[in-house]
């Protein structure tokens, strides 16, 4: 049989906070080595942030980043598809991965692995989920509270976030509890809306290189207007929800399309041939089951602070404050963020 070298990388985060250490990513390289995926680790370690040069954009001490290159020489059948791809070894090591969370040696610790090939390749699209991505809030939760029916529609989110119920079903039950409430709440809530940690930065350091990016919510197309002036994106998709203008008050119903998993994996693909960018350079951010049929489509699938579910189906997670961690899976060095 045939053997074939297969290159991928992985892109780890240190936490010093939580007692993170390279005695640690040690431990994790040779348990790895240990199931047999590996005959060749090169061991070639990149310092790609160190925290010092993050004081500025942090509030705290972020900790380490390295990349790490493996080789793999294997039997073609078992790790190489027929179009060369080496989709099912990724798998393989995710899940291990992924098996491995609860163990102390993944405390603080972050793995991510990519196809090398891919990896080195700048990614130019880029497609963010809103509430609790690129905001801290969940833009209905808030409406709700000001409505006064916080309590029911939190209970009915945490369970579409979870994926216990369908987005479209929640997304009905919660708009109809927002019947009768004043068309001027946008306002209201839009004084509360703070953007996550890093937004800004991550945006606008993406912005300089040339990237598309868009919000694509299951909210409100008011609010996702206001959070794309606000960190000068290039597209906003959102539900639009109806009114009544005599009484200039939300009728309990959306209008047009809902914006639905299967819509925004629709709308990142359809973003990507208007641009002309090849899947494999698209990333997708997100935190809830209805990101998860787009970050499925991205070559690069990021889960920010997420559920459980969706970060077992991530190819990178990230678990701590700061959005502009995601340039840590992107291979972005220290000196280009300064």
């Amino acid at each position: 049989m045939s053997e074939n070298i297969l290159k991928l990388v992985a892109t780890t985060l240190l936490d010093l906070k939580k007692g993170s250490s390279y005695k640690k990513l040690e431990l994790v390289l040779k348990k790895l080595e240990n199931e047999g995926l590996f005959s060749t680790q090169i061991t070639l370690l990149s310092d790609l942030a160190v925290s010092e040069c993050y004081s500025s954009l942090h509030d705290s001490t972020e900790g380490l980043a390295y990349e790490i290159f493996f080789e793999c020489r294997s039997e073609t059948k078992l790790y190489v598809d027929a179009k060369g791809s080496i989709t099912h070894l990724l798998s393989q090591c995710r899940a291990l991965i992924h098996s491995w969370k609860s163990e102390d040696c993944l405390s603080g610790l972050e793995f991510s692995f990519q196809d090398s090939q891919i990896y080195t390749e700048q990614k130019k699209l880029f497609i963010f989920d809103m509430d609790s991505t690129l905001i801290q809030q969940e833009v209905i939760d808030e409406m709700a509270k000001i409505v006064g029916v916080g309590q029911q529609v939190s209970e009915i989110t945490e369970s579409a976030m979870r994926g216990e119920i369908d987005f479209k079903t929640s997304l009905k039950k919660r708009v109809a509890l927002l019947s009768g409430a004043p068309t001027s709440i946008f306002d209201e809530v839009r004084s509360k809306i703070e953007l996550s940690k890093g937004a800004k930065d991550l945006c606008s350091y993406l912005k300089s290189k040339g990237c598309i990016l868009a919000v694509v919510s299951g909210g409100f197309l008011p609010l996702a207007n206001y959070v794309k002036s606000e960190l000068n994106l290039d597209y906003a998709f959102a539900n639009q929800l109806a009114s009544d203008t005599q009484s200039s008050t939300l009728t309990g119903e959306t209008l047009g399309e809902v914006v639905t998993a299967e819509k925004k994996a629709l709308i990142l693909q359809e973003l990507a041939v208007k641009h002309d960018i090849p899947l494999r350079n698209v990333v997708a951010v997100g935190d809830g089951a209805n990101d998860l049929l787009m970050m499925d489509v991205a070559g690069l699938s990021i889960a920010f602070n997420a559920k459980p579910k969706v970060q077992e189906k991530a190819i990178g997670c990230i678990n701590r404050p700061s959005l502009l961690n995601v340039t840590f899976f992107l291979g972005v060095k220290n000196s280009e963020l300064v």
